[in-house]
Formats: structure tokens, sequence, C-alpha cells
């Protein structure tokens, strides 16, 4: 969600460094986005497990989110509409482009690192499956022999018993 806000407001200061101006309209919601970009990243940062966090913080580094952050402040407190944004193209591209790959790299590997961890899941789920499944196979199979022995026992004693009661 970081990443994509991030791309939503690189969109609108390039569109408006073409235009050559920076309206009030613009720059209010370049902030709404900012905002929301900042604080999506900073709470979704911290709700990840510290393996998650560690690749975030390894590709995104301060330097690349504090050179994005004064980019940042800069356009929400240039006043000017009938010029462009405040910033220079390359050096906005350039501290987009840091977090923005940063984002991606991080948010590949933690992909990888969950997917392993749900395959390691699964083997897990699997084996306990089989085992729980096996064992009451066996459990039935033995209730069945089980039952059949006391069975034949009960009958040949039944059979005993009915052929002593013919004889008394």
């Amino acid at each position: 969600r970081s990443e994509e806000l991030l791309g939503q407001e690189e969109a609108l200061v390039l569109a408006d460094l073409s235009a050559g101006k920076w309206p009030a309209a613009d720059r209010e919601q370049f902030t709404e986005l900012a905002g929301a970009r900042r604080v999506s990243y900073s709470q979704n940062l911290a709700d990840l497990n510290d393996q998650s966090r560690a690749l975030f913080n390894r590709y995104i580094t301060p330097q690349a989110l504090a050179a994005l952050t004064g980019l940042e402040n800069s356009l929400i407190s240039d006043p000017a509409t009938n010029r462009p944004p405040a910033v220079s193209p390359t050096s906005w591209e350039q501290a987009t482009g840091a977090v923005s790959a940063g984002m991606t790299k991080a948010t590949d590997q933690t992909s990888d690192l969950i997917t392993t961890q749900a395959q390691q899941d699964s083997r897990s789920t699997y084996l306990t499956l089989a085992l729980a499944g096996g064992i009451g196979l066996l459990a039935v199979i033995v209730s069945i022999v089980v039952s059949f022995w006391v069975g034949r026992g009960l009958i040949r004693e039944l059979a005993r018993l009915r052929d002593s009661a013919r004889e008394l």
C-alpha cells in the first residue's frame, strides 16, 4: 500500500513538473498522499515480524527515507501555484526510485519467506494428518480384530452352553 501511494505521489509531481504549475489542489492531494504513505509505512512496518522488518530496514535505508521525506516536506510547504513544484525531476525520481525499489525488493523477499514458511507448515500439517489418519486406521483395524476375536470366543462359549443345555 505504501508503494502504491508513493507511485501516486510520484505521478502527481511529475505531471505538475511537466505542466509547469503546482496548483493548491494538487499540493493538497500530494499532502494527503504523503501523509497516508508515511502512516501506512510506519504502521505496517511495526506489524511485521522481525525477519520481514529487517528486510525492509535493509533495503529502504534511513537515508533514502530521509531524502524522500525532505523533498515531500519542501513540496508540501511550497506555496507557489504559478510555477512548477520546487524540486528537480532528477532528485525527485532518485528519491522515489530508491524507496520504491527498496520496497519492491523487501516485499519480494518477504513474500519468498512467507511462501517458504507456508510450504514447511503444509508439510508439517500433511505429516500430522497422515500420522493421525494412520493411527486412526490402525485403531479401527485393531478394534475389528478384537471384536472378531471376542465375537468368536462368545460364539464358542454360547455353542458350549447350547450343547450343555441339550445334554441336560
